[in-house]
């Protein structure tokens, strides 16, 4: 990077190795750290120790690559055009990846950064869809009511239905689906800008058929909106990647020496816990658990039957392998059985995928030459950087880390910590200090007056206060009664300027409450301004975060 860009946009300001990465405040802010350049170190990242490692546990890092690129194309070119990628091309590839969710304009800033970083390295990029995550509510929250008084509603797009992984998230309702745009409408307020929810709606109408997944849908609907953009990437499921031959080596090769991983996981988040100063015994993740016979193992179990996420458990003697549930499901049988499989071997309508650390250890280490992180899976990867440092013996190629903000044009500056603190001092000043607000005493009040009186009283104790000799108890009781009965004296004539305090402070709260809403950055990508408007933002922020780079 030449000595005077930068990596981040407008106010922001922090070292690559900072380790408090936060969004930017600013409206228009983005977030890319590091910024790689062509001949960066960071991008031409040696990767043959890696490769090394996972060719002695028998994961080919070639075949893993074309099974990527092979899946990425014939998901993609269902909905999209791909005559863009050269098939042959896996030997460069960058990667990003997220939930399939109309998620916030923040997260959508990582895709146009695959984009244009897959485009300069003469690269392929693919987002990876995480559909391994629960799903949890298939409603988006936007700002109504008015602009000097809003609040929260919520859009259903579907029915409610049971927590479970996005990959078995059918739509339950196609009527609340297709009526979405209609239902907004009716409650859209006249303050903000026809919403981007009809453009990814209409992205979807001229597809041969609908998907039946509710999170494929979403995601198919946003991929093609970007097509129209220009954006150049592909998409695959973690659900496809982890049916793949090289994915069963690769859990295969973790499942034979599943103790050794429980103690370096364990000790590598132990570890990252007291360096964040983390309490919480389930954060980032919870430890892993074993007994004398069983060891827990970063992967998730569920069926089709029962599509509740559930710990797999691991016991391996040898070539002898056993997974278990531990709640009624278990397989035994070899090691080999996993491995170049082409089918589960532990039956169909099993499935068994990866935890969020095991996604991006495998993305990175084995399928891509950088994958970029929002905020969040920045934090998570340290600990996946640590983990594998103590497991593989070997350093994962570095990640990319972007966001940006982008609020709701309506959103007015939100008053700032220090205004509110100002204030709140202010009127603890007047409280016990109100001669200080008064630049001179009530022309009414002469020598004589109570007023006058309590205010010298005061004066005198605090006078006396500083003086070498430590006050008696009876003194100190005396004079605390004296500035007391001095304070309550002078308030009355301080009142207009205390009713002006507390009016400022009651505006700036509310504009605090206010900008909650109307400011929020996580509002989804479907109720911000349709047509164009985002595209122009993220041209913007990606034209100026390339060129200086």
């Amino acid at each position: 990077m030449p000595p005077n860009s930068s990596s981040r946009g407008p106010l922001e300001s922090s070292s690559a190795e900072d380790d408090a990465l936060r969004a930017p405040s600013e409206d228009g802010g983005w977030l890319i750290e590091p910024l790689p350049c062509v001949g960066d170190a960071t991008v031409d990242f040696d990767r043959s120790a890696v490769i090394a490692t996972a060719n002695s546990s028998r994961i080919d890092v070639a075949t893993a690559r074309q099974e990527l690129l092979s899946l990425a194309m014939n998901h993609t070119r269902r909905y999209r055009d791909v005559a863009w990628v050269d098939e042959r091309a896996s030997d460069a590839l960058v990667m990003a990846g997220h939930q399939p969710q109309w998620f916030h304009p923040g997260v959508w800033f990582k895709n146009g950064v695959l984009d244009r970083l897959a485009h300069r390295r003469g690269a392929i990029g693919i987002n990876l869809v995480v559909d391994n995550d629960l799903c949890d509510s298939a409603r988006l929250r936007f700002p109504s009511g008015s602009l000097d008084q809003p609040h929260w509603e919520t859009l259903a797009l579907d029915r409610s239905g049971p927590a479970v992984p996005f990959e078995e998230r059918t739509i339950l309702d196609e009527e609340t689906f297709a009526n979405a745009p209609r239902e907004l409408a009716s409650r859209w307020p006249t303050w903000l800008e026809r919403p981007l929810l009809w453009d990814l709606h209409g992205a979807l109408a001229d597809l041969d058929e609908q998907p039946a997944n509710l999170g494929e849908r979403l995601a198919i609907a946003r991929h093609r909106l970007e097509a129209s953009w220009g954006w150049r990437t592909l998409e695959v499921p973690l659900s496809q990647l982890c049916e793949t031959s090289s994915f069963r080596n690769f859990a295969a090769s973790l499942w034979s020496d599943a103790r050794r991983l429980s103690e370096s996981y364990n000790q590598a988040l132990w570890d990252h816990r007291q360096r964040y100063r983390i309490r919480s015994r389930s954060h980032p993740v919870p430890e892993l658990e074993s007994d004398s016979e069983w060891v827990e193992s970063p992967f998730w179990i569920w069926s089709d039957e029962d599509p509740r996420r559930r710990r797999l458990f691991v016991r391996c003697d040898g070539e002898a392998l056993s997974l278990t549930n531990g709640e009624g499901w278990s397989w035994s049988g070899g090691l080999g059985d996993w491995r170049d499989a082409t089918e589960s071997p532990a039956g169909k309508g099993i499935k068994i995928r990866t935890r969020a650390l095991l996604t991006t250890w495998y993305t990175r280490a084995i399928l891509c030459d950088r994958f970029i992180h929002g905020i969040g899976g920045a934090h998570y990867d340290r600990l996946t950087d640590e983990i594998v440092r103590r497991y593989w013996g070997v350093e994962l190629p570095p990640f990319t880390t972007a966001t940006a903000t982008v609020r709701l044009p309506v959103a007015s500056a939100a008053p700032t910590a220090k205004q509110l603190g100002e204030l709140s001092q202010r009127l603890r000043r007047l409280e016990y200090h109100p001669e200080e607000f008064l630049a001179s005493l009530p022309s009414s009040m002469d020598d004589a007056s109570e007023q006058a009186s309590c205010l010298s009283a005061k004066r005198e104790w605090i006078a006396r206060s500083r003086e070498p000799r430590a006050l008696t108890y009876e003194e100190r009781v005396a004079r605390h009664a004296a500035i007391e009965r001095a304070n309550a004296c002078l308030r009355p004539a301080a009142e207009s300027i205390r009713a002006d305090l507390l009016r400022e402070r009651e505006r700036l709260e509310k504009q605090q409450r206010n900008f909650r809403i109307l400011g929020s950055r996580e509002i989804s990508i479907a109720m911000h301004a349709g047509g164009d408007s985002l595209r122009r933002t993220f041209d913007k922020m990606l034209s100026t975060a390339f060129r200086d780079s």
